[in-house]
């Protein structure tokens, strides 16, 4: 099997005839104003080509990507199924990508350094139990790093791992149970987003 290489940016200017810079800014969404004509000759150019963005330039020149992560214990257990479906609605709506990252809460060798290079949005913190004070300082230190990348990080039932919790197992009289849990997850994730939007 040939392998082909993918089409570029500079392939789909060329082929629509405008500068790279013009083929950026329709293609990538820039706030510049583009006319109609030029945007349709860029994006007939880039269906002709079969062109796809390259995610990781898009990350390098932005600094932010559009990817949103959940850290969950067990994403086979209904509480993070469910609360990853309110995630997962969410993000469809504002045109984001989910990455679920499975952590085991009570390791030892919590790492979550490959994370930073998404430059996630947003993370959900979302365990089906509570982890080990231990396990809840080594993860607040990774997460408070994800932060200072410019990612804003909101938990969910779990004090102490993170300067927001939506919800607080520790509320007298209510458990997490009683929430409706995709609900949770949807709120969780417009939280973590509308701390961003606020900066």
């Amino acid at each position: 099997m040939v392998r082909i290489r993918p089409a570029r940016l500079t392939d789909v200017a060329q082929a629509a005839g405008v500068s790279v810079a013009t083929a950026s800014r329709v293609l990538n969404g820039s706030p510049h104003r583009v006319s109609d004509q030029l945007s349709q000759r860029v994006h007939d150019a880039a269906r002709q080509l079969n062109y796809a963005p390259n995610v990781g330039a898009q990350v390098l020149a932005r600094s932010t990507s559009s990817t949103v992560a959940i850290l969950v214990d067990d994403v086979t257990e209904h509480y993070c199924a469910c609360v990853l479906a309110g995630v997962l609605i969410t993000a469809e709506d504002r045109d984001l990508h989910v990455l679920v990252v499975p952590c085991q809460i009570d390791d030892r060798d919590i790492d979550l350094t490959s994370l930073r290079g998404y430059r996630p949005r947003a993370i959900v913190v979302a365990f089906s139990q509570p982890p080990t004070s231990e396990a809840a300082t080594r993860l607040h230190g990774q997460l408070r790093a994800l932060q200072q990348l410019g990612c804003d990080v909101v938990s969910i039932g779990d004090e102490g791992m993170t300067e927001k919790t939506l919800f607080s197992r520790r509320q007298p009289g209510i458990s997490l149970e009683q929430k409706p849990l995709v609900q949770l997850g949807s709120e969780a994730l417009e939280t973590a987003l509308q701390g961003l939007l606020l900066r």
